[in-house]
């Protein structure tokens, strides 16, 4: 389950499940009967804790961090439209700064073209070919393949676009001037 949220540590999530576990004792009842209840209910706690860490990491810090289902939502039903290269928002002269909206997710075809261009051949074949081309999976191996493809497409999509600028220097690192001597 932490797979499909960057950015958060699965045994964060798995310590905030059992803790509400623990919180809800009455589910350890009749463990053995009800184990398909207890998992369920961990499932749902850790992904609803997730999800409300990434908000917040969002908010506190103006970073948004892609998931793979966003990933895969984007090259399913978005990246490869050429109408939408032609018709997406912002429109000008500068065409990379045009946006791929998919459901509420939007990303600049600039970064998603970059983190493709970013990836090794086989991935970006994979890719390709599952994603533009509608190629079916050809076993269980293949589709995994693309799945980690995904995973490191979305990786790479991150470091994208939350990268400091080569520039920065960090805070205090700013050389200052020495101002004239008043006459």
């Amino acid at each position: 389950m932490a797979r499909k949220w960057p950015g958060i540590e699965a045994e964060d999530m798995a310590q905030e499940a059992l803790t509400a576990l623990l919180e809800h004792s009455e589910l350890l009842k009749d463990f053995p009967e009800n184990i398909a209840l207890v998992t369920a209910f961990m499932g749902r706690v850790a992904g609803s804790w997730a999800s409300k860490e990434r908000y917040d990491f969002t908010v506190r810090s103006a970073r948004y961090l892609y998931t793979p289902a966003e990933v895969r939502g984007l090259l399913t039903h978005a990246y490869w439209d050429l109408s939408l290269r032609e018709t997406s928002v912002p429109t000008g002269p500068d065409d990379r700064t045009s946006l791929v909206v998919w459901e509420s997710v939007c990303v600049a075809l600039w970064d998603l073209d970059a983190a493709i261009a970013s990836l090794n051949p086989m991935d970006a074949a994979r890719l390709t070919l599952r994603f533009r081309d509608e190629a079916e999976y050809a076993n269980d191996a293949a589709r995994k393949a693309v799945d980690r493809a995904i995973d490191t497409l979305t990786q790479r999509l991150n470091e994208h676009i939350n990268r400091t600028p080569a520039d920065h220097n960090g805070p205090g690192s700013r050389i200052s001037g020495r101002m004239p001597a008043a006459a």
